[in-house]
C-alpha cells in the first residue's frame, strides 16, 4: 500500500518593491510636474544634458540643484533624495539648506519657473 506525503503548505510569493535610484526620483519628480528635460534645465539653470545625466545616474546633482529641482517640480527633497517624503513642504526646506544662498523661485517672460540663488 503506497503511502501518501502530506502536503505541504503553498507559500506565496510576495511581491518585489522596486528600489528608486536617485534617477528614477528625479525623473519621476520632473514627470510629476509635467516638465520636459528642457524645461526643467532651464527652471533650475543647469544644461538638457546635466538632466539626463542625472536621471540616467551618469552623473550626481549637488545639493543645491537637488534643492531645486524639488523647489520647480513641488516634490518633497528627503523624497527625491532617498528618503520618505515627510511634512516639511519645498518651503521650510529652502530654508534648511546648508549653503548661506537663499532661493527664491520666479519665472521668467514665457511662464517658466526659474530659481535664483541670493
Amino acid at each position: 500500500m503506497a503511502t501518501t506525503q502530506p502536503e505541504q503548505p503553498r507559500t506565496l510569493a510576495v511581491p518585489a518593491v522596486p528600489e528608486f535610484t536617485l534617477g528614477d526620483r528625479l525623473r519621476k519628480a520632473r514627470e510629476f510636474s509635467g516638465m520636459d528635460m528642457q524645461e526643467l534645465a532651464a527652471a533650475i539653470d543647469v544644461h538638457r544634458q546635466s538632466i539626463s545625466r542625472y536621471e540616467s545616474g551618469s552623473a550626481i546633482p549637488r545639493k543645491h540643484v537637488i534643492l531645486s529641482w524639488s523647489l520647480v517640480t513641488g516634490v518633497d527633497p528627503e523624497w527625491i533624495q532617498g528618503g520618505a517624503a515627510s511634512s516639511t513642504n519645498v518651503e521650510q526646506a529652502s530654508r534648511t539648506t546648508d549653503c548661506e544662498s537663499k532661493a527664491y523661485l520666479t519665472t521668467d517672460s514665457r511662464g517658466i519657473p526659474r530659481i535664483s540663488f541670493l
